[in-house]
């Protein structure tokens, strides 16, 4: 049986006017609570790789890119900090645009998965999602 979509998990983005780094606006990196899933899940701030953990306050370090794995995100309170200069932008600010959009990852089931594992799935961008989700299939 092949697995089914059940979202796809967007991230607002904007290009930092400093110095031009594309800014990933999240408000917080927890994607899912361990209410629906075994674990917390946790989107690294620096290479987008999905980390399960079981607690919140001690969430380590990615397994991908050894960062470690924080929970506050890069918008707080109308204001988007860049992460690699440190600059802050009142948002919407005076944009006259929407901003551009990033898929993330894609939250899914998997019918042959389903009795043993209770929880949704998430797989993240890695190396695309298009391509992790074709191997899925």
């Amino acid at each position: 049986m092949r697995p089914e979509a059940k979202y796809f998990l967007w991230v607002k983005t904007m290009k930092c006017e400093e110095c031009h780094n594309s800014i990933d606006m999240f408000p917080g990196y927890l994607v899912a609570e361990n209410v629906r899933h075994p674990r917390n899940v946790i989107a690294c701030a620096q290479c987008g790789e999905l980390a399960e953990v079981q607690n919140r306050k001690e969430p380590g370090k990615c397994k991908v890119c050894a960062t470690a794995l924080q929970l506050s995100g890069t918008v707080s309170y109308g204001v988007c900090t860049c992460p690699l200069c440190g600059k802050k932008h009142k948002i919407p600010g005076s944009r006259t645009v929407p901003f551009e959009h990033r898929l993330f990852a894609i939250e899914y089931t998997h019918p042959d998965c389903r009795k043993p594992h209770e929880e949704d799935f998430l797989k993240n961008r890695t190396p695309t999602i298009l391509s992790a989700w074709n191997r899925l299939k």
